[in-house]
């Protein structure tokens, strides 16, 4: 078996599709893997290359790309983080009001201006 290459400390990065689709075999076949990618390989192999193109290093892909509605989609702290890195962020605020059980988050780019959003509770209930 051809061994999989490593970059420094950054873990490990598949060169090409068959080291790709090893590494995901291996990850699928793991208790370790997060529950919607056990037994799925190719689900596995999807997930580890759209975090690669985001420069995410393939176990952190499987850990933070769920599958919504037959999608991949990055959630939780890996946007945040993917958005932090990125060479236009500027800020981040995150408030919640527990009156109008509403959370709001305000960010701005590099040479732009706030942009605000708000969710609320009744919103979270309608989607």
């Amino acid at each position: 078996m051809k061994e999989i290459k490593t970059q420094n400390s950054t873990g490990i990065r598949p060169q090409n599709m068959p080291e790709l689709f090893k590494l995901a075999e291996i990850v699928a076949s793991s208790s370790m893997a997060p529950k919607s990618y056990i037994g799925k390989p190719q689900d596995t192999a999807v997930a580890m290359m759209m975090g690669m193109e985001l420069g995410l290093n393939p176990m952190q892909a499987i850990q933070n790309i769920a599958i919504i509605n037959g999608k991949p989609s990055v959630w939780g702290d890996a946007m945040l983080a993917l958005v932090q890195n990125h060479p236009a962020f500027l800020s981040i605020d995150e408030s919640f009001d527990e009156q109008t059980m509403t959370a709001t988050c305000t960010v701005c780019r590099k040479g732009g201006k706030p942009h605000t959003q708000k969710f609320s509770q009744a919103d979270a209930e309608a989607a």
